[in-house]
Formats: structure tokens, sequence, C-alpha cells
């Protein structure tokens, strides 16, 4: 069952806001993806082995699992968190068993490619989420997430206007004080 949702944020992804608010700023290859729920909502946690430091207290060569809202997660869990099975009347218990919803937050329907390089803006997951401890999430969702392209250059897919933007690292790096 697939569930389009949209995210909004209370600041621009323009990457000068991106770089200011973001705790850490990183590059690194993709080691896997793993689809998780937390409180009834579909998360999906990419394992990601840092090659490089732009900003942030992370150490080059740490795997660090960073996470983003969308992915897959059983209807049978998400009715047992949101005591909402009244919802799903018109399901037997069987078909309730054999769904999985697929969250898909603001279009992006794919995690990032494994034994691909990408460049991340994060921020450190407060103690109060109820995300793991000593996780990452993205800072401003897909719009944080840039794929290494041929030229070397870092493209971002995601943006406000639906464009997409490509920048060199030292654009980039301009950004950071």
């Amino acid at each position: 069952m697939e569930v389009p949702s949209v995210s909004t944020f209370a600041y621009d992804t323009s990457l000068q806001a991106l770089s200011e608010m973001a705790t850490d700023i990183v590059i690194g290859t993709v080691q896997g993806t793993e689809y998780t729920n937390v409180e009834g909502n579909a998360w999906t946690a990419t394992g990601l082995k840092l090659d490089q430091i732009i900003k942030g207290a992370a150490e080059m060569g740490d795997t660090i699992e960073i996470y983003a809202l969308g992915g897959y997660i059983p209807l049978e869990k998400q009715i047992a968190h949101f005591q909402d099975g009244f919802r799903y009347e018109d399901m037997t218990e069987e078909e309730i068993k054999n769904t999985v919803i697929h969250e898909i937050v603001n279009g992006e329907d794919a995690p990032p490619a494994v034994r691909k390089q990408y460049l991340f803006y994060l921020v450190h997951t407060p103690d109060y989420s109820p995300l793991p401890k000593n996780v990452y999430e993205r800072f401003g969702g897909a719009a944080a997430q840039f794929a290494l392209a041929e030229s070397g250059s870092f493209r971002r897919e995601a943006t406000e206007d639906n464009t997409q933007e490509t920048y060199s690292l030292r654009q980039i790096q301009a950004y950071v004080k």
C-alpha cells in the first residue's frame, strides 16, 4: 500500500541555511540501508562510512547511521501503535497481516544507493527523540542529500522548486563558517 506524505520545514533549504544549521556535513560511502519503524512511523536507516568531514565532530573512517522519514512498515505495526484498526474494517485479518505500507515522503521513494558516495547535511538526533541514541537525521529531508556526480561535483535533486542543482565541493565549503 503506497502512502504519499509531505513534510514541510520551518526553514529554507538553501545551502546557506543548511550549512548554518547542520551540526555535521559529511561525505561518505553508503554501506547499506535498513527499513525500520519508530512509534508507528516508517523510517529508513542508512549506514554511511565517512570519507570526509566538512563540518562536525565525527571521525573519518567511522560508520554512522542516518535516519530519514519514510520507507516500509507492516500495517499491523502501524495499527498497533496508533490503535486505528477501525480505519481498516474492510480488510480481513489475513489482509492486514500481509499488507506493508510504503510511505513516500516528498516523492522520495528510494534510499541512497549502496556503495555510492554522497554528501549529507546532518543533525545529531536529540536525546528526547524516540530514534535510537547516537544516530543522525538529515537536516532538511531529501534536500540535505547530494549524490556524487561523474564530474566530481555533488548533485541535489530534491529542491523546493523541484529542480536539480549541482555544486562543486569548493562551493559547498564556501558556505561553512
